[in-house]
């Protein structure tokens, strides 16, 4: 008898132990993961491999899967954070094309899950796949400070930070905007 009330109290200390640690493992992020469990490959933290972390970033938005995309303004990368790992990723790292990059959308162009990305300071639009690529120029616009696509016009409508009097641009059937023919957006609305 007393050896199995040993055991059952062996057990309940066990248990009680090893929900402790789970608990303590989960607040202090440590991950304990069960025997066969995979762990996640990639850089835990998005800021791990950037030169200049604290004032790099710009750009943000989020697909309908929750998954997280940024620019990194200092090394031209666009980085994609997964919402179920928070393993973050390199998507594209062309260069000299994201000086003034305060602003991107997600949208889904022509079957396509992309980011649209206007940059302010080279008076254009570039998009690039969501599941990685290269980033291209699309269109042009004065002073692109924000975008919105409206997928059911397939318009994409872009705010002007620059422009006097004209802050309000349209690009219409924007998926057959491409590098080779960029196109180029026209005014909605005036203020002066």
């Amino acid at each position: 008898m007393k050896i199995i009330s040993q055991h059952a109290s062996t057990r309940r200390f066990l248990a009680v132990g090893a929900l402790v640690l789970a608990s303590l493992s989960g607040s202090l992020g440590l991950g304990l993961q069960s025997a066969g469990a995979s762990t996640p490959t990639g850089v835990l933290s998005p800021y791990a491999t950037l030169t200049n972390p604290t004032d790099t970033f710009w750009a943000l938005t989020v697909d309908p899967a929750g998954n997280l995309y940024t620019v990194d303004t200092t090394n031209c990368q666009v980085i994609k954070i997964d919402a179920t790992t928070q393993v973050s990723s390199v998507i594209s790292t062309n260069i000299n094309w994201c000086r003034g990059v305060y602003n991107m959308t997600y949208a889904v162009v022509a079957g396509t899950p992309t980011l649209i990305i206007p940059d302010y300071d080279k008076a254009a639009i570039y998009t690039v796949p969501a599941t990685g690529g290269d980033v291209t120029q699309v269109g042009y616009e004065n002073a692109p400070s924000g975008v919105a696509y409206d997928s059911s016009s397939d318009t994409l409508y872009i705010a002007d930070w620059d422009n006097l009097g004209s802050p309000l641009w349209k690009i219409t059937s924007f998926s057959t905007c491409t590098n080779a023919i960029p196109c180029t957006a026209t005014e909605i609305y005036s203020t002066g």
